[in-house]
């Protein structure tokens, strides 16, 4: 059949992608914090050929970089200016200001949230099928107090495909967390709930909908070197969406366990259920050793499995091999 030699040649692909991401942070002051960052990348890695919906590396590469949010602007992704006020030792509120990512505040987790020294596939880091602009104007505010951290955005994105109307959508988003110390660790528990204009279609194309999403993201230690995480994500069905629903969770395993304290062993395994287009689940499974050579650079070699499972036909399957470099420079201490 024409359609199955077709998706074998592109499972069958090869592709490599390099990023480079510098950035200035600038302190003048122990409250106040000036930061900058660009992001330059050669190639798009396998994501350009990928019949999958979910991309098997969440960084940034060649095309997500060039007109960032259709707004003209290439390259640059943040550009922010904070101030912090000390209420007390334990009380701070910080308010910043600028070119701000959603994702720095939203869906946080210590095991899975860096595509360059964690997961790489996206449904582990953070899936923009659940609505976390990055790279837009906008503000947020922190609130740290104790244990308990309080968290508000609000940002104005450019406009995409999906938009009905207008130039940009105003995004906002809140998030509740408590640091938990128990008897086998630290943990993270997180609760957060986003909205947007009312500016994406239906499904049938007929009217203008708002996104909204709600989760959980859980980080929670066991034992000496050995934690494990949860999210569950939900987002309203009245627009177009490709899932309503993510339940992810898996397993951080440091090399401390065996005698090399900055290497690491990912393990995750998730389910996407379908929204109201063509997919009608995801599963997604993703293993990954990384091996520190020093603290500037390390190795990851990652093993990927997904599925689409499709309303009408059969969806795309296969299993991703993936070698990652990262590499960590600090020019000015």
């Amino acid at each position: 059949m024409p359609g199955t030699e077709r998706r074998r040649r592109v499972l069958d692909a090869c592709r490599g992608a390099l990023p480079f991401r510098p950035h200035l942070d600038y302190r003048p002051t122990g409250r106040d914090r000036l930061y900058t960052e660009f992001a330059f990348a050669a190639g798009n890695g396998l994501n350009e050929v990928s019949p999958f919906r979910i991309s098997p590396w969440a960084a940034d590469l060649e095309d997500d970089v060039k007109n960032l949010n259709n707004n003209g602007r290439n390259y640059l992704v943040t550009a922010w200016y904070r101030h912090t006020f000390r209420i007390s030792t334990e009380n701070t509120i910080a308010a910043t200001i600028g070119i701000i990512d959603s994702t720095d505040y939203l869906d946080n987790n210590v095991f899975a949230n860096d595509e360059y020294t964690q997961f790489l596939n996206e449904a582990f880091v953070n899936s923009p099928q659940i609505s976390l602009p990055s790279y837009a104007p906008g503000a947020a505010v922190q609130w740290d107090v104790d244990r308990w951290s309080l968290r508000a955005v609000y940002m104005n994105v450019g406009k995409e495909e999906d938009v009905t109307s207008g130039d940009s959508y105003n995004y906002i988003g809140f998030e509740a967390g408590y640091s938990l110390q128990t008897s086998l660790g630290n943990g993270n528990y997180r609760l957060f709930f986003t909205g947007t204009s009312r500016d994406f279609p239906d499904p049938a194309g007929s009217r203008a909908e708002r996104r909204t999403v709600a989760g959980i993201s859980f980080d929670q230690e066991l034992a000496d070197g050995l934690g494990a995480f949860l999210r569950v994500i939900s987002q309203n069905d009245k627009p177009a969406v490709s899932y309503d629903a993510l339940y992810l969770g898996g397993l951080d395993i440091r090399g401390s366990r065996w005698g090399r304290k900055h290497d690491n062993i990912g393990l995750g395994i998730g389910y996407l259920q379908g929204g109201n287009l063509d997919i009608d689940s995801t599963h997604i499974a993703e293993t990954y050793y990384r091996f520190a050579i020093n603290e500037h650079f390390a190795l990851t070699a990652d093993l990927q499995y997904m599925r689409d499972n499709l309303r009408i036909g059969q969806g795309p399957e296969s299993f991703i091999v993936g070698l990652r470099t990262d590499v960590h420079l600090s020019l000015i201490h």
